[in-house]
């Protein structure tokens, strides 16, 4: 059995222990990440970010939410988290937030609220593997930093999609997998 002060690899990365800081929407900014690592978290993501407005450079997302304090990096990586649907776009964001300074990418395919899965992005890619495949393999080719992605079993109690489509993301599309024995919840 693994603890939670035992350092873990994310491709490249080294974690320093198993504490993660998850994705916190609407507050998961670069000072909430900082005083996650000042506590102890050995990796902090932010919170989730749209692709579209890195890509079309909206002044807020670019200024604020890509923004990583130089003390973020003393407790360990920092990860992005992005959500859209268009691989395109989401290869040109992950190149921006790569030069912002990102350590790694997550990419947000659990959202299940209304307004971003009706975009197509979010828990409605689980009804989509190919275009989740695409996803991942894009902002891994946009920005060659590791990429992992947030996803739920299913859209439905019961549904398995997301478990063939998380092997599928390691598998085809080069999804960082966490070192073997990480804690899994």
């Amino acid at each position: 059995m693994r603890r939670l002060t035992e350092p873990w690899q994310l491709g490249p990365l080294r974690v320093p222990n198993r504490v993660v800081l998850a994705p916190l929407a609407g507050i998961g900014n670069w000072f909430v990440r900082l005083q996650a690592k000042r506590f102890g978290a050995g990796m902090a993501v932010s919170e989730m970010i749209s692709s579209h407005a890195i890509h079309y450079r909206n002044r807020k997302t670019c200024s604020e939410m890509l923004r990583i304090d130089p003390r973020e990096r003393d407790g360990g990586p920092v990860s992005m988290q992005l959500f859209g649907e268009d691989p395109h776009i989401m290869r040109a964001a992950a190149e921006q937030v790569a030069r912002a300074g990102a350590d790694a990418i997550d990419i947000n395919m659990g959202c299940p609220v209304p307004k971003v899965c009706k975009t197509g992005a979010g828990a409605a890619l689980l009804a989509d593997p190919d275009r989740a495949l695409a996803l991942a393999r894009a902002a891994a080719g946009g920005s060659g930093l590791p990429v992992t992605v947030k996803l739920r079993p299913g859209r439905e109690p019961g549904d398995r999609d997301g478990i063939d489509l998380a092997t599928r993301l390691v598998e085809e599309a080069g999804a960082a997998s966490p070192s073997r024995g990480m804690y899994h919840g």
